[in-house]
Formats: structure tokens, sequence, C-alpha cells
């Protein structure tokens, strides 16, 4: 509406997370990656959509009457490295998971920014502090591991976007988060039990590495 000058709107998420979708109800449909879609849609019920956010919303700075009231709306599933062409600028679905299952960057191609979602934030830690359940889906991509792999892929394109766009931190930040994260993700991974920082968070210690200007903290079964 008001800020797209009346343009149609293209609604994305970059991860199924509350703090990032909590008003996909004020739209007809979103898009998601297609690995965290299942666990969007699990919260596709007024209860356990209400359950989910009782969890998630921070509620020092906002309250219940703020949010928008729960309405089922359709979830479209993105593909890795599909395009959204915006009418002359054109917007490439990038897979990053580890801190969810389908995390996404998007890359404005034109304008030569990363938007990293909490793959890549300043000044904050990529988190994988939050216990999942085995039978989650796609468990097996929201580990450092799996962050590694698709990071070694977004390092090689690095002269494609001059600045990241975060999900939480500065809105302009360091290229060299990318390469220096790529290294903190291959401590984690090669020596998960040495080199690392014990940090208290609300969700108890965790154990947190930090390579130049990257950090992760992460659990050990969040690992590989």
């Amino acid at each position: 509406g008001r800020l797209s000058g009346g343009k149609p709107l293209t609604v994305v998420n970059t991860h199924f997370h509350a703090d990032h979708t909590l008003g996909n109800s004020a739209f007809e449909a979103v898009y998601i990656s297609f690995l965290d879609a299942p666990l969007l849609r699990a919260f596709q019920y007024e209860e356990r959509w209400n359950e989910f956010v009782g969890k998630a919303v921070d509620r020092s700075f906002f309250d219940d009457t703020d949010r928008i009231p729960f309405r089922p709306y359709e979830i479209r599933e993105i593909a890795n490295h599909q395009i959204f062409d915006l009418g002359g600028c054109e917007i490439e679905a990038i897979l990053m998971p580890g801190h969810s299952p389908g995390g996404m960057c998007f890359l404005d191609r034109r304008d030569r920014v990363l938007f990293s979602g909490d793959a890549l934030m300043d000044p904050f830690p990529t988190s994988f502090r939050a216990a999942l359940r085995p039978e989650t889906p796609g468990r097996e991509y929201a580990t450092v591991a799996a962050f590694r792999r698709e990071l070694a892929n977004l390092v090689t394109r690095a002269d494609e976007f001059d600045c990241l766009c975060d999900g939480h931190g500065v809105p302009n930040s360091d290229t060299r988060r990318v390469s220096d994260m790529l290294e903190c993700a291959e401590s984690v991974v090669q020596a998960p039990d040495s080199g690392f920082d014990l940090r208290e968070t609300a969700r108890g210690a965790v154990k947190s590495k930090r390579y130049g200007i990257a950090a992760i903290d992460y659990r050990d079964d969040r690992v590989s």
C-alpha cells in the first residue's frame, strides 16, 4: 500500500521464526524457503500460532494489542536461486540454512545489497542456541555444518554485493563478515570442544566462537 506507492507487493520471509513472520496474516500470500515452509504451515492454526507467539515475542517493546490478528494465508515455497523480477530489479533467493533449516538471503542484483536475515548480523552472533526435536522437519539443515557448506558458496560470490542488510543489526554491514563467518563456522565444525567461550543467554549458557568480525553461538547438538 502506502510504502509501495500502490504497486503489488511480493512478501518474503527470510525464515520461519515468529519475530520475522508475525505480520504474515496482514497479507494474502507470503513466500518462504521450501525447507521452512512445513514449519510455518505447522502454525497455520490459531491455537498453535498463539502458543508459538507466546513463547517467542519479547514484550519489552510491544504487547499483544499490537499484534496483527491471526488469519490463514497462502504459503508459497521458494527454491534455491529463484529469481523475483520486480520490474527491472532482480532479487535472487539464496539458501542459507543453519539458524533455521531453510534460512534464506536475498541478493538485490541491481543495487548490490545482500539482505542476510539472521544468517549474518552486525553486531550479533549467528545463533544455533535453540534445542530442536529430532523429528523437526529439515533438522539436518539446522546445523553449523550446513551453514558452512552454503557460506563456502556465498564467499565465491562476494564481488556481487557491496553491503549486508540483516534482520536485527545495522543496515549497512561490512561484507567481510561473510568470509570471517566461514572461518568461524569451520572452527566450530572442526573443533567444537576447544577454543570457545561460554556465554550466558536467555536460553542458558552456550558455547561461542569468534573470528574477525563474525561470531557463532552454538549447542553441541546443532553442530552437525
